[in-house]
């Protein structure tokens, strides 16, 4: 399979303008997709100069990890697309996530190494490509990471591509970063990412679920937590773990979408208020929250139609 692509469409090359990785990323798209222009000119009609500077920066890091696979990594793009769909499909029609507990999830995904793998590329993919996840990660980097105090001890759980563990690995302010995840697949190219930019070093990646830590009281001052909650049957307990991991006043940031359906999704929440209500029931303060609706759709649209939401949370654990 070839990485050479065709010109964007002029429309969808004017709205990315001079956003080179960008552009370069969705003309792959492309070439695995076509069909996938109406989206992908709906999607960058919207946000302004920061976020697209922000998904170009996405971008570049996209590109420096796919390396020479590029056109594998759109096709399992476009793979993870058609699965979302099937589920979305079910979701629709039953009213409730096909995929019923954690163990279900882990016999029919994580436990396929190669199904993993391309799933995994997919949502690497999916970074800059989709607004929930493209505000996600800019509210990561330009809201939480900013206020964390000098030396700060950072841990991730369930890293998957990497991408949200590198931005608090490279932070000069972090003096140790940490990565914990379940799945051997997920862990192996979290710490291909790592080395791949150069990282590596800086991380230590554990194979570790987060209801049963066992890290001691007070370990960190930051914790990362986004799409995971999800993926687990009791998601309260498993933010009780994270309280009980930060310091006295150590934050948390929190990514859990609602009404999203996906063949790992496990506990659905329907609205952004249930998701800040398991927030606070797990002991911990909210300090501020944002909604990121799919692409496509702004809030009361969204919420109107039960489409995903990204809902982002940054908590703090009582001095």
């Amino acid at each position: 399979m070839s990485n050479a692509a065709a010109p964007l469409p002029p429309l969808l090359a004017a709205r990315l303008g001079a956003h080179a990785n960008l552009a370069r990323l969705v003309a792959g798209v492309l070439a695995a997709w076509p069909e996938h222009a109406a989206f992908l000119d709906k999607r960058f009609a919207v946000g302004g100069a920061a976020d697209r500077a922000h998904e170009d920066a996405l971008a570049s890091l996209v590109l420096q990890l796919c390396g020479t696979h590029l056109a594998r990594a759109c096709a399992d793009y476009r793979s993870l697309c058609t699965h979302l769909l099937a589920e979305e499909l079910y979701f629709r029609r039953h009213d409730r996530y096909r995929v019923a507990s954690a163990a279900q999830a882990t016999a029919e995904l994580y436990g396929a190494g190669a199904f993993m793998a391309a799933y995994m590329n997919g949502l690497l993919l999916s970074q800059p490509l989709w607004a929930n996840h493209a505000g996600a990660s800019r509210f990561f980097v330009a809201d939480f990471l900013p206020a964390n105090p000098v030396d700060y001890r950072h841990l991730e759980i369930g890293p998957g591509h990497g991408l949200l563990l590198s931005f608090a690995a490279g932070d000069p302010l972090c003096a140790a970063a940490v990565g914990w995840d379940v799945s051997a697949t997920s862990l192996t190219m979290t710490a291909d990412a790592l080395h791949r930019l150069g990282l590596a070093r800086r991380v230590r990646l554990e194979a570790r679920s987060v209801l049963d830590a066992g890290a001691g009281d007070g370990a960190f001052d930051s914790i990362a937590i986004s799409e995971v909650l999800e993926h687990l049957d009791t998601p309260l307990a498993a933010l009780e773990h994270v309280r009980e991991l930060l310091r006295p006043g150590g934050r948390v940031f929190i990514n859990m979408p609602v009404n999203s359906p996906a063949p790992d999704h496990v506990y659905l929440l329907r609205t952004p208020e249930a998701v800040l209500d398991l927030v606070r029931a797990a002991g911990l303060t909210v300090d501020g929250s944002r909604l990121f609706p799919a692409s496509g759709y702004d809030e009361a649209r969204a919420r109107r139609h039960r489409v995903t939401i990204s809902v982002v949370a940054i908590a703090r654990r009582a001095p």
